[in-house]
């Protein structure tokens, strides 16, 4: 293969568990999955249309993530995010809707 033709690789197909990871980590990330929020393993089983075992697994590798805590006697619950990421987070918000007006309306200038 030379400099001139790209190298692409094959596609990596996820396991169940990294695919509920994903999932769970977008839902969460999103807001769809609020801060204090209980995640109740049957519930997520049927949002996600998989097992159990591979939804355990991904609820564990959240908490080593710190996006959620097991609570004894309670479950899993998400976490309250840091300072920091609400911030990134209305950072990202802002810019969007300053990108959708921008697309919208060209010719306006932006809010101060």
């Amino acid at each position: 293969m030379n400099a001139a033709t790209p190298h692409f690789a094959p596609p990596r197909h996820l396991t169940k568990t990294e695919l509920a990871l994903e999932l769970l980590r977008e839902r969460i990330h999103s807001g769809e999955l609020a801060p204090g929020q209980r995640l109740e393993l049957e519930e997520l089983t049927q949002l996600l249309g998989m097992s159990a075992t591979p939804i355990r697994e991904a609820l564990r590798l959240l908490q080593a993530d710190r996006l959620v805590n097991y609570h004894p006697h309670h479950g899993v619950v998400v976490t309250e995010p840091p300072p920091e990421v609400t911030a990134a987070a209305r950072t990202r918000e802002h810019i969007a809707s300053d990108a959708e007006t921008l697309v919208d309306r060209p010719e306006q200038p932006l809010p101060a």
